[in-house]
């Protein structure tokens, strides 16, 4: 979605936490795959580093803080793509590299150095 593509293993999601938005997530999650979702409560999603990992098809990891990010922080970043009549909220290419700025992981540096590339930033 930002122009550069690379391999992933898992889909990450940071989320807005409050009670209304958690309802509606483990309410989609319930009817997704094997329905695995429905057992996350609210109690799961706490303000700290780390993710829940719910594998389903493929490994989603829903994030309340990454990289020291809250949903709030990131926002201005936020842009929405349309598939299958479904908005889709995504970082753009600015907002991947304010999340992953900081990472110690290889790959999230070189994703930094890619981005800018491509993006001229």
């Amino acid at each position: 979605m930002n122009g550069y593509i690379r391999a992933t293993e898992d889909v990450d999601i940071l989320i807005k936490k409050n009670i209304e938005n958690i309802k509606k997530l483990v309410n989609f999650l319930s009817s997704y795959g094997e329905g695995y979702g429905s057992q996350l409560q609210d109690s799961d999603f706490e303000y700290e580093e780390g993710a829940v990992r719910l594998i389903e098809q493929f490994p989603i990891d829903i994030f309340v803080i990454m990289g020291g990010n809250r949903y709030e922080d990131l926002t201005k970043f936020v842009q929405t793509i349309d598939v299958a009549g479904y908005p889709i909220p995504f970082l753009n290419a600015e907002g991947l590299i304010q999340l992953k700025k900081n990472s110690v992981r290889e790959k999230d540096k070189i994703d930094v150095l890619n981005l800018k590339k491509l993006h001229d930033l």
